[in-house]
C-alpha cells in the first residue's frame, strides 16, 4: 500500500494549512482582487503578506488540536467540511455565514439530494478524501508532552509574530477590509464556516435560555402583584 515518509505533528499542520490557503480558498482570493485597489508590485506583494497571514493563521488555529488523539481526527473533519464549503463558495458565489450554516441543519433529505451531483462529488472526492487518506496513511512523529507543548507555544508565538508582520506592512490596506468583515472573512475557508457554527450554537442555547428564563421571569411579576394587595 501507500507509505508515506514520516513527518513531525508541527510539519503536518504546515503543510495541510498550506493546503488549505492555495487549493481552498480561490473564492477568498477572487473577492480580495475585487476589494483591494493596488495595482503591479504592490498588489503583489499584498497578496503575497495576505497568504503568510492566512498560513499563519490556519496553523496557528490547528496547532491548538495538534496532539497526538486529536490531529488527524479534527484534520481530517476539516479537509472533507473545507472541500464542501469550497465548492458551493466557488460554483455559486455564496460566502457561509450563521444565516447559511442555519439553512444546513434546517435543510430536509429531499433538498439536500437535489444539491447532490457529479462536480460536488469530484470536490468531495480531490479536495476531501484524497487528503484524508493522505493524512491516514502519513505516520505522524509526537513529541513528549512538554516538549510537545513548548513546541506547540513557540509555533504560536511565531504564527502571532508573522500575522504582526503581514498585517503591518499593509494595514491600510488590511483595516477596511476586516472593518466590514462580510466582504472578506465569510469567504476564508475553513474560519468562515467555523466562526459561523459557533454563532449559530450560541444562538441555539440562547434561544434555550430564554425559554427557561421566561416562565421565572412571570413568576416574579405575580408575586410582585401578590405583595400589592396586601
Amino acid at each position: 500500500g501507500l507509505r508515506l515518509p514520516s513527518v513531525t505533528s508541527t510539519r503536518l499542520v504546515l503543510l495541510f494549512s498550506l493546503a488549505l490557503v492555495l487549493l481552498y480558498n480561490f473564492a477568498t482570493w477572487r473577492a480580495l482582487g475585487n476589494l483591494i485597489s493596488l495595482q503591479g508590485p504592490h498588489k503583489l506583494a499584498f497578496f503575497a503578506s495576505f497568504g503568510l497571514f492566512l498560513w499563519a493563521a490556519i496553523t496557528l488555529l490547528l496547532t491548538l488540536v495538534s496532539f497526538r488523539w486529536t490531529l488527524k481526527p479534527v484534520l481530517s473533519l476539516v479537509a472533507l467540511t473545507s472541500a464542501a464549503a469550497a465548492y458551493f463558495m466557488n460554483q455559486y458565489g455564496i460566502t457561509i455565514d450563521t444565516v447559511m450554516v442555519q439553512n444546513v441543519f434546517e435543510t430536509n433529505p429531499g433538498e439536500a439530494a437535489s444539491l447532490f451531483n457529479f462536480k460536488l462529488l469530484g470536490y468531495l472526492l480531490v479536495l476531501g478524501l484524497l487528503p484524508v487518506v493522505l493524512i491516514w496513511r502519513t505516520p505522524v512523529r509526537y513529541r513528549p508532552f512538554f516538549r510537545g507543548l513548548l513546541n506547540k507555544l513557540l509555533v504560536i508565538a511565531a504564527c502571532v509574530l508573522v500575522i504582526a508582520v503581514s498585517v503591518g506592512a499593509f494595514y491600510s490596506t488590511y483595516a477596511p477590509i476586516f472593518r466590514e468583515e462580510d466582504k472578506l472573512t465569510h469567504f476564508i475557508n475553513p474560519t468562515n464556516y467555523l466562526y459561523a457554527l459557533g454563532k449559530y450554537a450560541k444562538q441555539s442555547l440562547g434561544i434555550k435560555q430564554h425559554l427557561v428564563i421566561q416562565p421565572i421571569g412571570q413568576d416574579a411579576a405575580m408575586s410582585a402583584q401578590a405583595s400589592a394587595r396586601e
